[in-house]
């Protein structure tokens, strides 16, 4: 007997009112991988931006630094 893995790739981002396969400003998440290692995919419609998952790991680092910076001089929370 075939064992069967299940491995989530891709995941769509909408509000509740939106298709999440193709509505306007849904936003897909997927991991990609082409022999060269894997990277992140963000996509809406036809704009997709590619991630090295390494450089993913700085990237989330900064972005997690600037929304606290920005929370701590605009009184806002998460």
């Amino acid at each position: 007997m075939i064992e069967y893995k299940t491995t989530i790739l891709k995941i769509a981002i909408s509000s509740g009112d939106q298709n999440p396969v193709f509505g306007d400003g849904v936003t897909h998440v997927e991991i990609d991988n082409e022999a060269g290692g894997g990277y992140l995919v963000l996509s809406q419609g036809d704009m997709k931006i590619n991630l090295n998952l390494d450089e993913l790991v700085h990237i989330t680092n900064v972005a997690k630094e600037m929304m606290a910076d920005y929370d701590k001089q605009t009184g806002e929370t998460r």
